[in-house]
């Protein structure tokens, strides 16, 4: 009895405990996504005026302050593959993506970059490509529409199916922004995204179904050809009429030539 009390205990001591750290977990998670702290990597980070007026890019290899990532709620966008019907991908075909973005608060935005990944159908944390981040360094006043053209060239050797994961950011700062290394994001597109083969003007399949109809179509030429010759050749033939013929031959053609009183002479 005592030893089943003590089994008893134990259980419920080892249930209060993971209870507790399944809450502290939610709680971390809750803290992460309030205040999410990015480094962003050097390729992509945004630049700093330096003394000289010039551009510096912020290392985050060395030991200089993180950059911070926050998604603006201020900017909206829309989009569109140039000359893609349905919004899809060919394999190594270069890639033009038309974004429009609107500035609907009251700060204005300086759109540093714009980034593009595919990811992996079945694993949406593992990156298939990463596209080159483009930087434009445009200024969006408030009320501002703009339009910009992002490139990018998926690879010729990716598989055709459809349920690709496809991604899609844009990176601003604010000039008046008092932190120079707060990055706002906002993000494009973030779903699935098609990649297909570019239908050709060649078509086996069709090549084949043409052929096909083509043969059987010369097979019933041909075969009302020899039908119309073979009732051609019974319908050509006809009685040659030789008139009446005697077993006689006629003389009358002789008489009073030396000729026939020579035949006269054998009979």
């Amino acid at each position: 009895m005592r030893l089943a009390s003590f089994f008893l205990f134990a259980g419920l001591f080892l249930l209060t405990l993971s209870i507790t750290s399944v809450r502290a977990e939610e709680q971390d998670l809750e803290l992460v996504e309030e205040s999410e702290e990015v480094e962003i990597n050097a390729e992509n980070s945004a630049p700093a005026d330096d003394e000289s007026g010039g551009n510096v890019i912020r290392n985050a290899e060395d030991d200089e302050p993180k950059y911070y990532v926050t998604d603006t709620v201020d900017v909206d966008s829309s989009f569109v593959l140039h000359k893609r019907p349905g919004n899809v991908l060919y394999p190594g075909e270069h890639t033009e993506l038309l974004v429009g973005f609107h500035n609907l608060g009251a700060d204005t935005y300086n759109l540093t970059h714009i980034y593009a990944t595919l990811l992996h159908p079945k694993e949406l944390t593992y990156h298939v490509e990463n596209y080159t981040a483009i930087g434009y360094y445009d200024l969006l006043q408030s009320g501002d529409f703009k339009s910009f053209s992002y490139f990018f060239n998926p690879n010729e050797y990716l598989q055709v199916r459809e349920d690709f994961g496809f991604a899609a950011i844009a990176f601003f700062q604010k000039p008046t922004d008092n932190n120079p290394f707060r990055i706002y994001r906002h993000i494009i597109f973030n779903g699935t995204m098609a990649v297909v083969e570019r239908e050709t003007a060649f078509d086996a399949d069709l090549l084949f179904a043409y052929a096909g109809v083509g043969a059987i179509g010369l097979a019933v030429l041909f075969g009302l050809y020899k039908i119309v010759s073979k009732a051609a050749r019974k319908g050509g033939k006809r009685r040659l009429e030789t008139g009446t013929r005697s077993s006689e031959v006629s003389d009358e053609w002789l008489e009073g030539t030396h000729a026939a009183m020579h035949g006269k002479k054998r009979r």
